[in-house]
């Protein structure tokens, strides 16, 4: 079976506090782009086994395609084995969720495969095990997320956007930038960014674009920074860095625009990507 993991992006994201059990607090739009990885899975006798074409990429119970698949044959009681090759194309330590939707593409794809017919809502129970932004992955669209970020609730599709991704060199441990969090500031309102995307005004979206992160992150990251930077002097709607970085986004309105900035960025950034958004 061959399965496509889309990544996501986030349209807003701030963080409202630390919780008692260590996890923060989030307010977040996530949006599903046309990036994605693919996984190719096929039924062995016994045991999990995974590939992968990027080195780097743990092969072992580290990876959360291997604990989704893990969870679930545990789960269903499945005396059987998987194996599971992953084409990534999605780039990791980047905030646009590649482990969490090869985990949830993992799941969903389990589900077909065997034929076990958990619903949805039971996937997203047990994608949560796996990780904080694996239920969204199960869904995917647009959505707000609350709590770890499992919480979703539905708003209105975003229009069809276009965006370049770029991921500079630097790469940001989630774990490291939720540290750096320091609660000084009021709480953005979240509202107005959800009035635009109801309204379809992809402009107004551009304008409310907002994440914490890049208070903690950018000014002390100079490729980070410069990446950032380097999207916006460019004819745009808006300029984000995604979760917790480092990938950088401008959103655009016009694919011939988003084309022609693609052009030229490509030419700097090996990892360079050129999607859509996926409702």
């Amino acid at each position: 079976m061959k399965v496509k993991a889309y990544a996501k992006i986030n349209l807003f994201l701030d963080i409202l506090h630390k919780r008692q059990d260590g996890y923060h607090e989030l307010d977040m739009i996530m949006q599903s782009v046309t990036l994605y990885d693919t996984l190719h899975i096929k039924k062995i006798k016994s045991g999990i086994i995974i590939k992968c074409n990027k080195p780097l990429i743990p092969l072992d119970q580290a990876n959360t395609v291997y604990k989704a698949a893990e969870l679930f044959l545990t789960e269903q009681q499945l005396n059987i084995g998987v194996s599971i090759r992953i084409d990534k194309k999605i780039p990791v330590e980047a905030g646009l969720a590649g482990g969490s939707t090869d985990a949830a593409a993992t799941l969903v794809a389990l589900n077909r495969m065997f034929e076990t017919k958990l619903s949805e809502k039971q996937l997203r129970h047990m994608a949560l095990k796996v990780g904080s932004d694996v239920p969204f992955c199960i869904e995917g669209g647009t959505k707000r997320a609350k709590g770890r970020g499992e919480l979703l609730e539905k708003v209105s599709p975003l229009p069809k956007s276009y965006f370049v991704i770029i991921k500079p060199h630097a790469s940001v441990s989630t774990k490291y930038a939720y540290s750096l969090f320091d609660r000084t500031k009021k709480n953005i309102n979240i509202a107005r960014i959800i009035k635009a995307i109801e309204s379809k005004d992809i402009s107004h979206i551009g304008k409310n674009l907002y994440n914490e992160f890049e208070d903690y992150i950018i000014p002390y990251n100079y490729e980070i920074r410069k990446a950032k930077e380097f999207l916006d002097s460019f004819d745009n709607e808006g300029c984000l860095m995604t979760g917790s970085g480092s990938a950088i986004y401008s959103l655009h309105s016009s694919l011939k625009q988003a084309k022609e900035v693609y052009t030229i960025a490509k030419k700097k950034y090996k990892d360079c990507f050129l999607c859509q958004s996926k409702n």
